[in-house]
Formats: C-alpha cells, sequence, structure tokens
C-alpha cells in the first residue's frame, strides 16, 4: 500500500518539474519504471497485491505504468502486453524473494513470498521470514492490518509473529525492538502457549 502511495507521490514530482529540471523529472521517471517492476512482482494470480505489515490486500492500477507491457499484462489481467519471462524475482534492497509457477493472472496459479529484511520500526510487524502463498487462491495469508488502537487484544496479536507464517521456536517468535508493546504481547502469548 505504501509502495503504490510513494509512487503517486514520485509521478507528482516527475511532472511538476519536467520543465523547470528535466533532470530530476528524468530520474523520477526512472525510479517509476523501477517502482512498476516491483508491483507488477507483487501482484499474486487474483490481481491482488498482498496484505504485508499494516497494507491491505487490495487491487490497484496505475495509468502511468500502463507503458511497460509487463505491468500492463499483469494489470490487465492477461488482455494486454505480455509476460514477464521470468518467474521468480529478489529484491534484495527490499528484502523479498518472489516466485511463480507462471504469469496466469485468472486467479488459478501459484504465487509465493518471503519477507526477509527489516528496514524500519513504522508500520513493521514481527514478520521476517514470513511466507506468503498463493495457490488457486490464498492459501498461506498475513494477519494484515486492524487499526491502530494498540491497547485493543487482536490489534497488539496482528503485530506478533504469531499472526504470521514465520516459525516459532520453543513457543517463541523473533521479538522486534525497541517496540516494547509487541515483545510484552510475544511475551504473553509465548507464556499462554506453554
Amino acid at each position: 500500500m505504501y509502495h503504490m502511495d510513494m509512487a503517486g507521490s514520485v509521478e507528482w514530482f516527475r511532472l511538476a518539474y519536467r520543465d523547470i529540471c528535466p533532470d530530476f523529472s528524468a530520474s523520477m521517471q526512472q525510479l517509476l519504471d523501477k517502482m512498476s517492476d516491483y508491483s507488477m512482482w507483487l501482484s499474486m494470480p487474483d490481481g491482488n497485491y498482498p496484505s504485508i505489515g499494516d497494507s491491505s490486500k487490495r487491487e490497484r492500477i496505475e495509468r502511468y505504468w500502463m507503458s511497460n507491457d509487463h505491468y500492463r499484462f499483469v494489470a490487465t489481467r492477461g488482455r494486454e502486453g505480455v509476460p514477464e519471462n521470468n518467474t521468480a524475482k529478489v529484491f534484495k534492497e527490499a528484502g523479498y524473494g518472489i516466485i511463480r509457477k507462471d504469469w496466469s493472472m485468472d486467479g488459478s496459479g501459484t504465487w509465493m513470498m518471503l519477507a526477509a529484511a527489516t528496514h524500519s520500526m513504522a508500520h513493521k510487524h514481527n514478520d521476517d521470514l514470513n511466507v506468503l502463498l498463493f495457490h488457486k487462491g490464498e492459501f498461506f495469508v498475513e494477519a494484515g492490518n486492524r487499526n491502530y488502537n494498540y491497547s485493543d487484544p487482536l490489534t497488539e496479536y496482528v503485530y506478533t509473529s504469531f499472526a504470521h507464517n514465520v516459525l516459532i521456536v520453543d513457543g517463541e517468535g523473533w521479538k522486534m525492538k525497541p517496540n516494547q508493546l509487541i515483545s510484552r504481547q510475544e511475551e504473553r502469548i509465548s507464556r499462554n502457549a506453554e
């Protein structure tokens, strides 16, 4: 969700500076091109983006990426454009790896994503090494966003590793710091699991 929102801002800067500073505008276009590639890979076979961290599952088509033939293929669910040749991609800096069986966009395909990086505590859940799987429908899903009422027990739970597809060892998941609220919630759930 935040990727898509930031893409809108990058597009605004690209347009605002195209006559004032063409070089800056061109750099914004290069960034948008990279963002379209990520967005294309992130799309599950039903055309939706998965729920990751505080982002909600949703479909969103951006008109400024439609010149990318591969993105257009995904956005139109195969009616226009051409599919990507590769079926696996690692976004090393972002910490995501995505594997697809193929580029079918009718909801019948298989898509898997591994999240393996912490870059910021903002909107972060205890989901490092989280696995998401779509196989003819969502199979392994993320807990997603509930709300920002951190005293709500369900909201607290959504932030813990217990609400994600991660490895739990001896009743404990990865404890993110410095957010003490989440660490306390992890400890409480761990004690209750025993």
